[in-house]
């Protein structure tokens, strides 16, 4: 992260890595710790910035970990998965989780700006509907 001020029209960068994060905390605390479910993610990535709006943004990445775990079995991240932001445009190589629930492969496209907001997302394979249910009441 620069700590001095940036040139005219240099660009601001940022590296950061989030090691294994708990998004399940987000949720409701006595349906969390109820079913002892936790959803970890790590991530690392640069940003680079030569504006302060998204489409002034430039970024990549990974994903390092994707992991749900639960009673009804753990459900990880099969391999790495690329991540990048350019232009406005959101987008990640396939993340495929495994687990004794079966296989799922979401994939993910987002215009978050510099045109109008949209996207795609989508989820597939063979997976038992029981992965979510630690997840919702």
């Amino acid at each position: 992260m620069p700590l001095r001020e940036l040139e005219k029209g240099e660009p601001a960068r940022l590296s950061f890595e989030a090691k294994d994060v708990d998004l399940a905390r987000l949720l409701e605390a006595d349906l969390r710790l109820e079913t002892g479910a936790s959803f970890l993610v790590s991530i690392e990535g640069e940003v680079e910035a030569s504006a302060p709006t998204i489409a002034g943004t430039r970024a990549r990445g990974r994903v390092v970990r994707l992991e749900s775990k639960s009673p009804e079995g753990t459900v990880g991240l099969d391999a790495p998965a690329e991540w990048r932001l350019e232009d406005g445009r959101l987008e990640h190589e396939p993340l495929r989780l495994t687990g004794p629930l079966g296989t799922l492969e979401a994939h993910v496209e987002a215009r978050l700006g510099g045109g109008p907001p949209g996207g795609t997302a989508s989820v597939t394979g063979p997976f038992d509907l029981r992965f979510l249910s630690p997840f919702v009441p």
